[in-house]
């Protein structure tokens, strides 16, 4: 799992998406047991997640990613706006 972390209130393009260089960059790698990545830092309002296969993801101060919570398709880009500090990611291999 890959995940890019945006500044917070930083500049956008015009599509709305976050402006680069990001300001941290998380390799996590996981497999049909949990992982969770670091911290997500404070000053970022927006990340990125790719998954190099079929995921569930979960975020939380302290994340336990199950095959219940959200997936992610392998490949994809995906962007999220965090509503809170203090994050985590953990992920889970989908079987």
């Amino acid at each position: 799992m890959w995940v890019t972390e945006f500044v917070a209130n930083g500049p956008r393009e015009r599509d709305g998406s976050p402006a680069v260089p990001p300001i941290g960059t998380q390799v996590v790698t996981f497999s049909t047991s949990a992982a969770t990545a670091n911290a997500l830092s404070a000053a970022c309002d927006t990340i990125q997640i790719v998954v190099d296969t079929d995921a569930h993801v979960s975020f939380a101060p302290t994340p336990t990613a199950t095959v219940n919570d959200m997936f992610l398709a392998k490949d994809i880009p995906h962007r999220f706006t965090l509503r809170t500090t203090g994050l985590k990611v953990a992920a889970i291999a989908a079987v």
